[in-house]
C-alpha cells in the first residue's frame, strides 16, 4: 500500500503527516471515488478519469501519485517549514533503494555518534 510507504518518507523527513480527503460522486449502488493528499504543503489529486469504487483505493491511489513524485526526483528538498534546509540524494528512482539508503545514512551516522561515547 503506497499509504503506508508515503507515511514512512514523511517520517523519515520529519514532514507532517499526509491529510487524505475524498469526495463520492455517483449513485449508492455504483459510487465512484477521487481523493487528495497533501503532502508537505502539496497536493496530490486523483484525476476523474482515475476514480475508484472505495474511498480506500481513491487514498490510496492519490498517495501513490505523491511517492513517486518526491521518490522519482533526483533530491528531496526539506521545506524551511518541515526540517533542515537541505538536499538529500535518491540514488535511485526506486523506493526500495530510496529507502535501503536511508537505512544505511542512518545507521552509519548512529554508529558514529556510538563510538564518539566511547
Amino acid at each position: 500500500m503506497y499509504k503506508s510507504k508515503l507515511q514512512e518518507l514523511c517520517h523519515q523527513y520529519s514532514w507532517n503527516l499526509p491529510e487524505y480527503t475524498s469526495v463520492k460522486d455517483g449513485q449508492d449502488h455504483n459510487p465512484r471515488f477521487t481523493a487528495t493528499v497533501t503532502v508537505n504543503g502539496i497536493p496530490f489529486q486523483t484525476s476523474p478519469d482515475q476514480c475508484r469504487r472505495s474511498s480506500k483505493e481513491a487514498q490510496n491511489q492519490a498517495a501513490k501519485l505523491a511517492f513517486d513524485h518526491f521518490t522519482a526526483a533526483k533530491t528531496i528538498q526539506h521545506s524551511p517549514k518541515w526540517g533542515p534546509s537541505a538536499s538529500v540524494e535518491a540514488s535511485s528512482s526506486s523506493g526500495k533503494s530510496f529507502f535501503h539508503n536511508a537505512y544505511k545514512k542512518k545507521r552509519r551516522r548512529r554508529r558514529k555518534k556510538e563510538k564518539k561515547m566511547k
